[in-house]
């Protein structure tokens, strides 16, 4: 069984030297790491459970917290009555009662995991090469075929994203503004704000392009997609027209790669510069060619248009390649 990291953090070193002495004999699986003088407390780490006076949470929520992250706090109060936003933990108690209050805590912090692990997860990536006009349309078919057999979120890469316009939803929110929130603390969910639902699957809101951007965001990619895969989604499509700095390890441990083709000499070039790549990289057995011919389309709605380039003979042709690729 996993250990339960705790943070212990309190003035009184002697009350602090006695409590951790206690809870390491009582083998109940805790590691522990202790301060008493706030000077020193800037720190870093992760952490289950913390049990802290008001002193040390004051400070705790004054520094960053994606370097030191603490899932659950305790108030470890010299008195009952006093209260703050955290549950409060009576020091004077039976220690009995103490553990049973940590090991609640605990409970509730394995709770989620738990379910987490037992989802069976699958990640897939689909990139064009050749910047096909119609891979986003063939994505979300993908992602609605999944989406009527289990939990599924779309997330698009695309330098240029159209998605949001297709879907007739703009919002001030972005995934740049998204992966920036996880950094200073990662939410249980995905805020309703950076998420979106369409028909029967999920889709974060795309980054926005932004030419003036000095963004870092290509660092904070990996920690993007850490925090989708803790969650409760069991399939996560990923669309590519290109790859971006810091996603190349993202497309190279999806489960399968779609290669989306459009038919053209110059065309072909493209796709074969990313198809030895791919085989350089190990990963060419468990890709797929996808050939789609090019739009026919002419005119559109400016907005929501997605619904129609999906019904009639394009949406049949994509419903059919989606479906055979997905066992359907």
């Amino acid at each position: 069984m996993e250990n339960t990291k705790i943070l212990i953090c309190d003035e009184d070193a002697a009350y602090v030297h006695a409590l951790v002495i206690y809870l390491i004999g009582s083998n109940m699986g805790f590691e522990i790491r202790s301060h008493t003088t706030i000077s020193n407390f800037d720190s870093s780490g992760e952490y289950d459970i913390g049990l802290m006076t008001e002193p040390f949470i004051k400070r705790y929520e004054a520094i960053d917290q994606n370097a030191l992250h603490i899932k659950t706090i305790l108030h470890l109060a010299g008195s009952k009555d006093a209260g703050n936003d955290y549950e409060t933990l009576y020091k004077y108690q039976s220690m009995d009662n103490f553990i049973e209050k940590i090991k609640i805590a605990g409970q509730k912090r394995t709770a989620q995991k738990r379910i987490n692990d037992s989802i069976t997860k699958r990640l897939t990536g689909i990139i064009s090469p050749a910047h096909h006009e119609l891979l986003l349309p063939y994505a979300v078919t993908v992602s609605k075929i999944l989406g009527e057999k289990a939990k599924t979120l779309l997330v698009d890469l695309e330098q240029c994203s159209i998605l949001t316009h297709l879907l007739g939803k703009e919002t001030a929110r972005d995934l740049t503004d998204l992966m920036y929130l996880i950094t200073s603390g990662k939410p249980e969910q995905i805020p309703d704000e950076y998420l979106g639902f369409y028909e029967s699957f999920y889709y974060l809101l795309p980054k926005r392009l932004n030419l003036k951007s000095t963004s870092d965001a290509d660092k904070m990619w990996g920690t993007l997609f850490d925090y989708i895969y803790s969650l409760d989604f069991e399939n996560i499509v990923v669309v590519y027209d290109s790859i971006l700095p810091g996603t190349e390890d993202i497309l190279l441990s999806s489960d399968e790669i779609f290669l989306v083709k459009k038919p053209g000499a110059v065309n072909e070039i493209f796709e074969n510069i990313y198809r030895n790549s791919l085989m350089n990289a190990g990963v060419w057995d468990r890709t797929k060619e996808i050939t789609i011919p090019g739009s026919a389309i002419n005119a559109l709605p400016q907005n929501g248009m997605l619904g129609p380039m999906l019904t009639g003979a394009l949406g049949s042709y994509f419903m059919y390649q989606g479906a055979a690729q997905n066992g359907a």
